[in-house]
C-alpha cells in the first residue's frame, strides 16, 4: 500500500511541477509578445516621424521658391512639425526605458520650428534669398541628423 501512494504522490508532484513550468513559459511569453508589439509600434513610429520628416523637408524647399504662396508652406510644415512632435512623444517612453534618448530630436526639432517661422517671414518679405539660407543650410542639417536618430531608435528597438 505505502508503494502505491508512493507513485500517487510522485504523480501529483509530477503534475504540479509541470502546472508551474506551463504556467511560467505562458507567463514569459506573453511578456516577450508584449515587448514585441511595443517594439513594433516603437518601429512604425519612428518609420512614420521619418517619412514626415522627408515630407517636411520638400514643403520646407517649396517655402523660399517665388510664387509658391509662402503661407501655405508655412502652415502646412507648422502642422507637419505637430505631427512628428506627437510621434516621437509617442515613442520617448519606450526609448528611454531602452536607454535611448530623444532629447536631441525634440530640440532639433524645436529649433526647426523656429528657423521655418524666419524663414515664412523672410519669404513673405521677398528676402528669398534669406530664406533658402535657412531652409537648404540650417534646417537641412537638422532634418537629416533627426532621420539619423530615429534610424538609430529603430536599429537600438529592433
Amino acid at each position: 500500500m505505502l508503494r502505491r501512494s508512493g507513485r500517487i504522490i510522485l504523480l501529483l508532484v509530477i503534475i504540479a511541477v509541470t502546472a508551474v513550468v506551463v504556467w511560467r513559459a505562458t507567463t514569459n511569453e506573453i511578456a516577450r509578445a508584449r515587448t514585441r508589439a511595443a517594439a513594433q509600434q516603437v518601429d512604425v513610429a519612428a518609420a512614420d516621424a521619418i517619412y514626415l520628416l522627408a515630407d517636411l523637408r520638400a514643403s520646407l524647399h517649396a517655402l523660399p521658391a517665388p510664387g509658391q504662396g509662402s503661407d501655405f508652406w508655412a502652415e502646412r510644415a507648422a502642422t507637419q512639425i505637430e505631427d512628428i512632435r506627437a510621434r516621437i512623444t509617442t515613442i520617448e517612453p519606450t526609448a528611454a526605458a531602452a536607454n535611448v534618448s530623444l532629447a536631441d530630436t525634440l530640440t532639433a526639432l524645436d529649433t526647426v520650428a523656429t528657423r521655418t517661422r524666419q524663414a515664412a517671414v523672410l519669404a513673405g518679405d521677398g528676402r528669398t534669398r534669406d530664406a533658402s539660407s535657412i531652409v537648404f543650410s540650417d534646417a537641412r542639417e537638422l532634418i537629416e541628423s533627426m532621420t539619423a536618430n530615429l534610424d538609430d531608435v529603430r536599429q537600438t528597438m529592433s
